[in-house]
C-alpha cells in the first residue's frame, strides 16, 4: 500500500496537523541555527572600565548581556583557513538559537562579528530534537563560533564575550580572557573533568597525578567545583611544575544543584558534564592524544610501560584510527585488600572486576574526531575507531561500589599490572608529601 498524505488527512485530520507542524519547526530550527552571517564591524580605542575576572584563563561562567546563558570559556581554534575562529562554551538557555554578537577585544580596537552556531548537546540520542523538546534541560552546552579574517585583525584577540542586546559591553568582567592552545608534538594530554567535594583523599590524589608523570602524560585539565584549600594546594603544586591547568567551575542558573550523585537534576547535568567535554575539546587541541577520564581512573598498558609507547603501537598498527576504546576494570574499596602497602592507595586494592565494554574509556586523536560525548566520540572520515584488546591496556577505576550494582560481589580477579610501577610511584609520592607537610 502507497504512503498517501490525503489517506491519513481524511482519516486523522488532527494527527495530519501536528506531524506538519512539528515538520515546520525542525524547518525552522535548522534555518535559524544554520543561517550564514557576514556582518563585520570595527571600533577603534575601544576602553573597557572596572577590575578583570580573576585567573589566568577562565573564571567559572559569566552571564551574556541580554539573556540568561552562561559562558564558561572562549578559545581559539587550529588555524584551518584565512580566518580566526573562536568557540565558546556556553550553558545556552537559547538552545542554539540564540542571535548572539560576538564581541571581540583585539588591543585596544573592538570587533563585533554575528556568532555562528557550531554544535549543541543532545541527551537523546533518538530523534533528539523532538524528544529534547518534551524533556529540555533549562541550558543546553552549546559551542558558538566567532570567525574573523585574519588580514582585519592588527593584533590577537585576548578578550571575547557574546550579547543579545546590539551593542558591545565596556565592562571587563563581562568578558573572557581568549585562550590560545599550546602546541605539543604527540603531545598526550587527560581531561580530568570536575573535581569537587571537601571528601577526597589527598594522597591519593597526589598518587594519581605520580602515576600519571610516570605513564607519561604531558598536561592534565581539571574543572575545580568546591574543592577545599587542601585539594587547591596540591593543585597550584601540580600548576608549578607544569603538568596540571584547573578551570574553575560552577553550576549557574536555576535549579539550584550540584555535582555528586545526591543533588544532580537530571537532565540539567548531562549538559552540566557535558560542557567539560567540549572545553577539553578545544582547550587541549594542541596534544595529539586526549584521554577522556576521572581522578579515579587509571590507563595501565600490560606489554608497555608508558601510554605514549602503547600509543605509538596501536597508531602503527592501526593507522587509520580517529581514537582507541578500552574497557575498564573496578576496584572496590569495600572489598579486601590484597597487599598491606603503607604509604600507597592503588597497590592495596589489587582485586578487580572482570575487563568490561558496558562503559568504556576512550582516548580520540584531535584532528581525527568531532566534540566527544561522555562514553564515546565520533570520527572524522575516514578515520575509524579501534577497541583495544584487554590483554594490551584496560583502565583501572578506583572507588566504591557502584549503586547500580545489586549485589558487591561480581566476578573478581587479581590483577597486579600496577605493581610495575610501585617502588617508583611511592618514593616520588612520599617527596610530594614531604614538601606540602602532608601526613599519607
Amino acid at each position: 500500500m502507497r504512503f498517501s498524505i490525503k489517506r491519513v488527512y481524511r482519516r486523522h485530520p488532527k494527527i495530519s496537523i501536528v506531524i506538519v507542524l512539528l515538520i515546520m519547526v525542525l524547518i525552522l530550527h535548522n534555518f535559524i541555527i544554520q543561517s550564514p552571517r557576514t556582518n563585520f564591524m570595527e571600533v577603534a580605542s575601544w576602553e573597557l572600565q572596572g577590575k578583570s575576572l580573576p585567573g589566568n584563563s577562565t573564571f567559572s561562567y559569566i552571564k551574556t548581556d541580554g539573556i540568561e546563558t552562561y559562558l564558561l570559556s572562549a578559545i581559539v581554534r587550529p588555524k584551518m583557513s584565512q580566518n580566526i575562529q573562536i568557540i565558546l562554551n556556553s550553558l545556552d538557555f537559547t538552545k542554539g538559537r540564540g542571535a548572539f554578537l560576538c564581541c571581540l577585544i583585539s588591543d585596544k580596537s573592538l570587533i563585533a562579528v554575528p556568532a555562528s552556531f557550531h554544535d549543541i548537546h543532545r541527551h537523546f540520542i533518538t530523534m533528539p530534537i523532538i524528544t529534547q523538546t518534551f524533556y529540555p534541560a533549562p541550558f543546553d552546552a552549546t559551542q558558538y563560533l566567532c570567525g574573523v579574517p585574519e588580514t582585519d585583525l592588527k593584533n590577537p584577540v585576548t578578550k571575547a564575550t557574546l550579547t543579545l542586546s546590539g551593542s558591545c559591553s565596556h565592562k571587563k568582567e563581562d568578558y573572557l580572557s581568549v585562550v590560545y592552545p599550546k602546541r605539543v608534538s604527540n603531545g598526550l594530554a587527560i581531561c580530568a573533568k570536575v573535581v569537587c567535594g571537601s571528601k577526597l583523599n589527598i594522597p591519593k590524589l597526589i598518587e594519581w597525578f605520580e602515576m600519571q608523570k610516570l605513564l607519561d602524560v604531558d598536561k592534565i585539565v581539571v574543572f575545580d567545583y568546591k574543592c577545599s584549600s587542601s585539594v587547591q594546594k596540591v593543585f597550584q603544586y601540580y600548576i608549578t611544575e607544569g603538568i596540571l591547568e584547573v578551570v574553575p567551575f560552577s553550576l549557574p542558573g536555576n535549579p539550584e544543584r550540584g555535582y555528586d550523585s545526591k543533588n544532580r537534576v537530571y537532565p540539567q547535568f548531562y549538559h552540566d558534564e557535558e560542557i567539560t567535554l567540549m572545553d577539553c575539546h578545544e582547550r587541549l587541541s594542541g596534544y595529539q592524544y586526549i584521554l577522556v577520564s576521572t581522578v579515579d581512573d587509571i590507563l595501565l598498558p600490560r606489554r608497555h610501560f608508558t601510554i605514549k609507547e602503547l600509543l605509538k603501537s596501536l597508531t602503527e598498527s592501526h593507522p587509520k584510527s580517529g581514537g582507541f576504546y578500552f574497557q575498564v576494570q573496578s576496584h572496590v574499596e569495600e572489598w579486601e585488600k590484597e597487599s598491606r602497602v603503607t604509604g600507597s592507595y592503588f597497590q592495596q586494592y589489587l582485586k578487580s572486576t572482570k575487563p568490561t565494554s558496558q562503559f568504556p574509556t576512550y582516548i580520540f586523536i584531535h584532528n581525527r574526531s568531532h566534540s566527544p560525548k561522555q562514553h564515546s566520540f565520533k570520527n572524522v572520515s575516514p578515520y575509524q575507531e579501534h577497541h583495544v584488546e584487554p590483554s594490551l591496556a584496560t583502565v583501572h577505576h578506583y572507588g566504591k561500589c557502584p549503586r547500580e550494582w545489586k549485589e558487591c560481589v561480581p566476578d573478581e580477579i587479581a590483577d597486579k599490572t600496577v605493581i610495575k610501577y610501585k617502588e617508583v610511584v611511592l618514593k616520588n609520592t612520599q617527596t610530594v608529601l614531604n614538601k606540602l607537610s602532608i601526613r599519607s
